[in-house]
């Protein structure tokens, strides 16, 4: 038994085959689960879009909402791909130290489901 869609689906066609044919007007260079990886990842970004645009028109949501967050996430898609981290400065790769074990953590600002948007 497998899931009809999302993760571990069944036919997933990225995991069917371990060699996959190019077809003639492709280029052979090309790392085509890559390519399948990036068209689904611009499928789910279009679905993400569409969502927000109905939750707009819905009144679920403010005006503009849809708008702010797709340029919200194309900006930080691209500065991830020049390189820019989330961190500061240093060669610690944008990755901040655990603290340690029974030290609490202080959180600000509210990270309830939903107040994010």
């Amino acid at each position: 038994w497998m899931y009809r869609h999302g993760y571990q689906r069944a036919n997933d066609a990225s995991k069917e085959w371990p060699i996959m044919e190019v077809k003639g007007n492709e280029d052979p260079y090309e790392d085509p689960w890559e390519r399948m990886r990036s068209e689904k990842k611009g499928r789910v970004e279009k679905n993400l879009e569409n969502r927000t645009r109905n939750l707009e028109r819905a009144g679920t949501v403010a005006k503009g909402t849809a708008t702010r967050t797709a340029k919200a996430r194309k900006k930080a898609r691209e500065e991830g791909r020049k390189g820019g981290g989330a961190g500061g400065s240093g060669s610690s790769g944008g990755t901040a130290a655990a603290p340690p074990s029974g030290v609490p953590v202080d959180l600000k600002g509210d990270f309830r489901r939903g107040k994010s948007l």
